[in-house]
């Protein structure tokens, strides 16, 4: 009973380990944005995604290795190993937990190329280094399908922010950051996660 409890719990702790890490990380974020009122050099965001695809790239191996433990001890699922089919297994893990994977980050250098145009476009003036940054983590922390709300989400606190500067700047020159929105946005996306994919497949949009 006390090792099924075990791998009860361990494999809850895999399931949400990706979006707890994700929300961990840009409460981090937010917290640093408030203490120190900028955001971490570039090369600590790179970092951090970079741990983050590492963690990622772990689970996947933990439940590739799960599940060809549980089809070894069965006597069906055993003909779809080694040698019985040599790629099925292969083909079954690359889809399921590491295709999803590969697709947010595809989805997130789409992104950071788009912010990586408008900093270079600006000389800097729009955008900066940090939030080119920020802007690939978050992307690629929401993911597939969510980045089309976090998109959204983030076009209107943009909106909303620049109506209250041009309210109470009136006659100045104005300046949109892109930090906050990016973060709440995504915030908003990992926090009602189970809302957001049900709202998506309304639409035919599914993970």
């Amino acid at each position: 009973m006390g090792n099924f409890l075990s791998v009860i719990s361990l494999n809850n702790i895999v399931i949400y380990l990706p979006q707890g890490l994700a929300v961990i990380l840009l409460l981090g974020m937010a917290g640093w944005l408030l203490w120190k009122h900028t955001l971490p050099g570039p090369r600590a965001l790179y970092s951090l995604l970079s741990l983050y695809i590492v963690l990622n790239l772990a689970r996947g191996i933990f439940y590739s290795y799960v599940t060809y433990v549980g089809w070894q001890g069965n006597d069906l699922t055993k003909y779809w190993l080694p040698p019985h089919q040599p790629w099925y297994f292969y083909q079954h893990s690359l889809t399921e937990f590491f295709l999803p994977m590969g697709l947010n980050i595809a989805l997130a250098v789409g992104w950071w190329l788009v912010l990586r145009f408008l900093y270079k476009k600006s000389n800097g003036d729009w955008i900066d280094k940090a939030e080119v940054a920020l802007g690939l983590m978050t992307a690629a922390l929401v993911g597939w399908p969510g980045i089309f709300v976090y998109l959204a989400v983030m076009f209107v606190l943009m909106m909303l922010w620049l109506v209250v500067l041009l309210i109470t700047n009136r006659g100045a020159e104005v300046r949109v950051t892109i930090t906050w929105p990016m973060l709440l946005a995504a915030l908003v996306v990992l926090g009602g996660n189970t809302y957001v994919l049900a709202w998506l497949a309304q639409w035919g949009i599914k993970p």
